[in-house]
């Protein structure tokens, strides 16, 4: 794909929900730029889901600065075993006419959304159906199972595939 992650963000209307994937989040770089791309496409309740270490680290170098967090989009600390990392990269976004899902190889930091080289792959539910949004969607079932308090999780996911939300067209 070559448009930005950004720029796909920002030229998305009415976008309800939003869910991200990352390994590594920049808390500082979601607040002062990724959350205006999201404004500009419908101000989405904003699920990011991300690896528990890599969450924790960055945190700790940066709340004395963080503003929004936990009331324009919540951070989902994701634990696996010993020795393993949450690495997933994807960004989900669903309205009422659409779902477009990214999946690639970029984290949530300025690097991977911006600077970096990484590599996206775009569907849209009205050209690519149906398929891959359910395959994300029990994919998101599996990463639920590994975090704390997965009831209020999974109603937040649960919401972004709801009927009403995005376009159920079949491939």
């Amino acid at each position: 794909m070559r448009s930005d992650v950004l720029d796909v963000i920002s030229s998305a209307r009415n976008v309800t929900n939003a869910v991200v994937l990352t390994h590594n989040i920049d808390f500082v770089f979601v607040q002062t730029v990724v959350l205006s791309a999201f404004r500009r496409c419908g101000h989405p309740m904003i699920t990011v889901f991300a690896d528990s270490g890599c969450a924790a680290e960055t945190f700790a170098h940066q709340k004395a600065v963080l503003t929004d967090l936990g009331s324009r989009y919540r951070v989902v600390p994701v634990a696996m075993g010993m020795g393993f990392r949450f690495h997933p990269k994807a960004v989900l976004l669903t309205g009422a006419e659409k779902g477009t899902l990214l999946v690639g190889s970029g984290n949530l930091t300025f690097g991977g959304w911006r600077d970096n080289g990484e590599i996206w792959t775009l569907f849209e539910s009205e050209t690519d159906g149906s398929g891959p949004f359910r395959a994300f969607r029990s994919y998101l079932g599996e990463v639920i199972k590994r975090v704390v308090l997965p009831e209020a999780v999974e109603r937040e996911v649960e919401e972004a595939f709801d009927s009403g939300t995005m376009s159920r067209r079949r491939p």
